[in-house]
């Protein structure tokens, strides 16, 4: 996995994708079929309101609402405010192992088309649906779940605002996850910083140093995008399991925003924000590991480190990497 998300914006006259053969999205396992006038959306699929999303019919709305994602290493179409939730939706996949442990080769996004028996829009004509691995996670219109799906990615969905097909009562569409949420607007529309020459300034830049100051950076706030908050950006993208180069885009940006909590790493933990420990200690000499052989798992002599680089620096002793120790790592990394 080499990034978190990552969007482009979408050319004025991006062609729609439209399937009115898809079986996906069907309200036909129904007993009694709504009228289009009596639908609301609500007894199986979540509304869009259109005064909220934009209405995906609209002149312009292509460029003007979807942007292309990538997500668990496919490159998809999606609504800019839904971004956040789905990147926040990957940051838990990636961080509990799943884009190894359970297989992501068939994912769908966008398709602009209606529910089928309704004149109510899919929430693929936004996008703020995905289906997941569609042939092995069947639409059933029988009621009975058929699914690949670990419960835990189920899980990891609907904490950050989607519901699940697999969890409608007429009829199950375990490929099926929609975002339900709020509009997340907070990213959009920031400037891309990086090292350049003449150095970056602003208002956005301060913006930036400030945010790598909550997470633990000691870094001057002076809005001037310098070789220091450049290290400084490096070191926080590596510390998130984002891509490491240095640039603020709507990934870095966003994971600043979050102020989400670090991962508390413990014995027996893996992923990327493990090695990131890892090479650390190994540069701020806790440790004399090969720099260039160091693993991704939280083993043993990795606790040991921790509580060395801990009573160093004079945290509590516990070699569990928690909220104290993420911000020391942080202040000590550049």
């Amino acid at each position: 996995m080499t990034n978190i998300i990552v969007y482009e914006n979408l050319p004025l006259e991006m062609p729609t994708p439209i399937d009115e053969s898809s079986p996906g999205d069907s309200v036909l396992g129904l007993s009694n079929i709504p009228k289009p006038s009596e639908f609301t959306g609500e007894q199986i699929y979540g509304r869009m309101p259109s005064d909220k999303w934009g209405w995906p019919w609209s002149s312009g709305y292509n460029s003007t609402y979807v942007i292309k994602v990538e997500f668990m290493g496919k490159s998809l179409y999606w609504h800019k405010w839904a971004a956040v939730p789905l990147m926040k939706v990957q940051e838990q996949l990636i961080a509990e192992g799943w884009d190894k442990k359970y297989h992501w080769e068939d994912l769908q996004t966008w398709n602009k088309r209606m529910i089928a028996g309704t004149n109510v829009p899919s929430n693929h004509a936004w996008p703020t649906a995905i289906d997941i691995n569609p042939a092995k996670n069947h639409y059933r219109k029988d009621n009975k779940l058929v699914t690949d799906i670990p419960y835990r990615i189920v899980e990891i969905f609907k904490a950050n605002g989607f519901r699940w097909g697999g969890e409608y009562n007429s009829v199950k569409d375990a490929m099926h996850f929609e975002y339900l949420g709020e509009p997340i607007k907070d990213y959009v529309g920031k400037r891309y910083l990086s090292l350049k020459t003449p150095y970056m300034s602003g208002k956005d830049v301060k913006e930036l140093q400030e945010l790598l100051k909550y997470y633990g950076y000691n870094i001057e706030v002076d809005g001037v995008f310098g070789p220091k908050t450049n290290a400084f950006v490096h070191s926080f993208q590596a510390s998130k399991m984002l891509t490491v180069d240095g640039i603020v885009g709507p990934s870095t940006w966003t994971s600043l925003l979050l102020k989400q909590p670090d991962r508390v790493l413990k014995l027996g933990d893996r992923g990327k924000d493990v090695l990131w420990v890892k090479k650390v200690l190994t540069k701020i000499e806790i440790t004399d590991w090969d720099y260039d052989k160091l693993g991704d798992r939280f083993d043993s002599p990795t606790k040991n480190a921790v509580k060395r680089f801990q009573q160093a620096t004079k945290l509590e002793i516990d070699g569990i990497v928690g909220k104290n120790t993420w911000k020391m790592l942080r202040l000590k990394s550049n």
